[in-house]
């Protein structure tokens, strides 16, 4: 049985350390969203990227403005995943496995994966091979739900 560390916990830091830590790490650009409620607007900065959102029609009701965000900046991911080819079907494949819930989504993707192969498996074995990759951290360079399959492909054809 794998347990949650307080190590795992901390990397998710929400605190302003957080963003100083991360540009430490790597030169990035920073996307930010500010809500002006004197406006009633969204301003969305990347770079000199600015995009103003006008949301006079939802009056004060901070109920549509944070669905309406959470709108965008799903469909906004969505594009950009698919334009980078990480799709199968309509599954998102390239999974980072940093947490329960994307643990369980990379195991139920590599259980479609390889039933619609017709590739018998385990589950418990596809689980330990989870976390294996995990602690190899070798889902850096490719999908840990296609590091899986291939492993299982390779397995069956044996």
């Amino acid at each position: 049985t794998k347990h949650i560390t307080l190590e795992e916990i901390y990397k998710f830091d929400l605190t302003e350390q957080s963003l100083e830590r991360r540009n430490n790490i790597q030169r990035q650009e920073v996307f930010t969203i500010k809500y002006d409620s004197h406006k009633k607007s969204i301003h969305l900065k990347l770079a000199e990227f600015i995009k103003v959102l006008e949301l006079k029609q939802f009056g004060d009701d901070l109920f549509y403005i944070h669905v309406l965000l959470k709108l965008i900046l799903n469909t906004h991911s969505t594009a950009i995943m698919g334009g980078l080819g990480r799709f199968d079907g309509n599954m998102m494949t390239f999974v980072k496995p940093s947490n329960l819930k994307l643990i369980d989504r990379s195991l139920r993707y590599v259980e479609t994966l390889l039933s619609r192969n017709e590739i018998e498996y385990d589950e418990n074995e596809l689980i330990d091979m989870i976390f294996t990759e995990i602690e190899q951290a070798s889902h850096e360079k490719k999908p840990v739900v296609y590091t899986l399959f291939d492993k299982k492909l390779k397995d069956s054809s044996v």
